[in-house]
C-alpha cells in the first residue's frame, strides 16, 4: 500500500497545477519569443545607423584626400595642411557618431524596460505567486 506523503493534494488540485504551470510555460515562451524580437530589431536598426555614420565619415574623407592630394600635387598647398583636413573631416563626424551611439542606447533603454514592465505586469497580475 502507497502511503500519500502529503494528504491534502490530491488528484484534482495535482492536475490544476500542472495545467496552471503550462499555461505560465506557453505564456514565457510567447513573451521571450516578443522580447527576443524586439532585441533584434533594435539590434538591426544600432547597426544600420551605425554603418550609415561610418559610411558618410568615410566619404568625407575620402573627399578630403581625393580633392586635397590634387592641391597639393599642385604645390597650392603643403602636406601638412591636408593632414590638418583629414583630422578635421573625421572630427566634424564624432558629434553625429555620438548622437546616433546615442540614439541607439535610447532604443536598447527602450527594449529592456519594456521587458522589465512585462515581467512587473505579470508578476502583480498573479499577486507573486512565483
Amino acid at each position: 500500500m502507497e502511503i500519500n506523503p502529503n494528504p491534502v493534494i490530491d488528484t484534482a488540485s495535482y492536475t490544476a497545477l500542472i495545467n496552471h504551470n503550462v499555461s505560465w510555460s506557453i505564456y514565457f515562451e510567447e513573451t521571450t519569443d516578443e522580447m527576443y524580437r524586439s532585441s533584434v530589431y533594435a539590434a538591426h536598426y544600432r547597426s544600420l545607423f551605425t554603418s550609415m555614420i561610418s559610411f558618410a565619415a568615410s566619404l568625407a574623407l575620402a573627399l578630403v584626400l581625393w580633392q586635397g592630394g590634387k592641391i597639393t600635387l599642385e604645390g597650392v598647398m603643403e602636406l601638412g595642411t591636408l593632414s590638418v583636413f583629414m583630422s578635421y573631416a573625421l572630427g566634424m563626424m564624432e558629434p553625429v557618431q555620438w548622437v546616433v551611439r546615442a540614439i541607439s542606447n535610447l532604443i536598447i533603454v527602450q527594449v529592456n524596460i519594456e521587458r522589465f514592465t512585462k515581467l512587473m505586469e505579470c508578476y502583480l497580475e498573479h499577486r507573486g505567486e512565483w
